[in-house]
């Protein structure tokens, strides 16, 4: 059977339960894809009446089939009606996050391309009374005519790693390296001032595709001798790829075979221990964070350094903000199933102590829109913000994997809210009258030396 090629989506009853004009716009455009050998999608009247969990399942299967997708409608409602947001809005945060490749179009009538929610009035958009399903079809037949074998490449970005490639996340984390590791380097260098060594063995925690690792201590050359450990085998395997002059491994510190796949690696490089240990926003990812720490507390040397950015919620703000969105979807983000802890940075001095560390500083530093332009205000937003829907998104995705109708349908509530928050969120951003600010949490800590007083 041949795959989708063309997601055609649309609402297909008001609110009186009638059919809308935007269902018999869409079964034109899916006649006129079908006459030119087109395989398209669209969701007819049998599909509708299946339950919401298999609804959904079949939705996701030819949504991650699907190269193009086409948002028929005659209104903004309906353009951000639950189901209809939730197609486009999954499907272009894929060709965002690189996992497949393909185009977002709109078909529109009776409303004002200008007025379409943001991604889709950036994207390429027909007017319905202006030829407009014949030019969508051209369009389709051009792509598909230039493009080799795009659903064979669609199928070969699946299978990635949950945790670094949902949503756009690979994308944010390259900026998150740019824009809160700027500091590292010298906070770094006056810690290894202190330390008597030649070389540096320095352990990386949470050392993701290494994009960070570079920025920090390349400049240190050979002087660095570094391990990197993260839980994801896909990213450890980048980072070996990009990152010769180091080594990483595979280890999650939540398993209690943590310290031993370490220290057995370890071993093997003649690491007695180590005089730094890196946590770039790695430990607010961990499920007992005390204990964590407790565990690097053991294999670093004494006298030894643990360094320490992460996050805090607590800590942005943004103003003008009358409707309170920044705090709404902090607050909301916070009690969705499987986040990190997002007010993390309050807790590290306590932890600290009670891991028997001495010596525990905070380095702060502040992050703002002041005199940025709309691509940096976009960077700082998609850092802090966008990624919170993909939160939402899973939560979406486990209720339907476990055929939970009532679930289902509140966690859809869950995600439209969010997205259209976000959406709110991303508007302010583009004022250039909007001041946003937000601290990055850097903290410190020594092992204690046999020869401290």
């Amino acid at each position: 059977m041949t795959k989708t090629q063309v997601f055609i989506s649309f609402k297909m009853h008001d609110e009186w339960g009638e059919l809308t004009k935007d269902y018999f716009m869409a079964k034109k455009l899916y006649e006129a894809l079908r006459a030119k050998h087109i395989q398209a999608f669209f969701s007819d009247i049998s599909l509708l009446t299946a339950a919401r969990a298999d609804y959904k399942r079949k939705i996701d299967e030819e949504l991650d089939n699907a190269v193009i997708l086409v948002v028929v409608t005659t209104s903004v409602q309906h353009a951000n009606s639950n189901w209809v947001r939730y197609e486009w809005d999954s499907f272009y945060n894929d060709i965002l996050s690189e996992k497949k490749k393909g185009e977002l179009l709109s078909l529109v009538d009776s409303i004002e391309i200008h007025d379409l929610p943001r991604t889709l009035r950036q994207t390429q958009s027909f007017l319905y009374g202006d030829d407009g399903i014949q030019k969508v079809v051209t369009f389709v037949r051009h792509y598909f005519n230039k493009t080799l074998s795009p659903i064979k490449d669609v199928a070969e970005k699946r299978g990635s790693s949950y945790g670094y490639d949902i949503g756009n996340e690979r994308e944010r984390l390259k900026i998150q390296a740019k824009e809160e590791s700027k500091n590292d380097f010298q906070n770094i260098s006056t810690i290894f001032d202190e330390i008597d060594a030649e070389t540096y063995n320095v352990l990386d925690f949470g050392c993701s595709m290494g994009e960070t690792t570079r920025r920090v201590f390349s400049p240190f050359g050979p002087k660095v001798n570094l391990i990197g450990v993260d839980k994801f085998q896909s990213c450890v395997d980048e980072f070996n790829a990009d990152t010769p002059a180091y080594h990483a491994i595979c280890a999650n510190i939540d398993n209690d075979d943590f310290l031993e796949i370490l220290q057995r690696e370890m071993l093997e490089l003649g690491v007695r221990g180590f005089h730094l240990i890196y946590c770039a926003l790695s430990l607010h990812h961990t499920a007992d964070t005390l204990d964590a720490i407790k565990k690097l507390w053991k294999v670093l040397l004494p006298g030894g350094y643990i360094y320490i950015r992460t996050c805090d919620d607590g800590l942005k703000i943004g103003y003008p903000d009358s409707e309170n969105l920044i705090p709404q979807l902090i607050e909301r983000t916070s009690h969705v199933a499987g986040v990190s802890d997002r007010f993390h940075g309050r807790k590290l001095y306590n932890w600290l102590k009670r891991a028997r560390f001495v010596n525990i500083q905070s380095f702060p530093f502040m992050l703002n829109t002041a005199g940025k332009d709309v691509v940096d205000r976009y960077a700082l937003f998609s850092n802090t913000f966008l990624w919170r829907k993909n939160y939402f998104k899973k939560a979406l995705d486990k209720a339907a994997s476990e055929n939970d109708e009532e679930r289902i349908s509140k966690a859809l509530e869950e995600y439209t809210w969010c997205v259209t928050k976000t959406d709110a969120i991303e508007d302010m951003f583009s004022d250039l009258n909007f001041y946003y600010e937000y601290y990055i949490t850097i903290v410190t800590a020594r092992k204690k030396s046999f020869f401290d007083d």
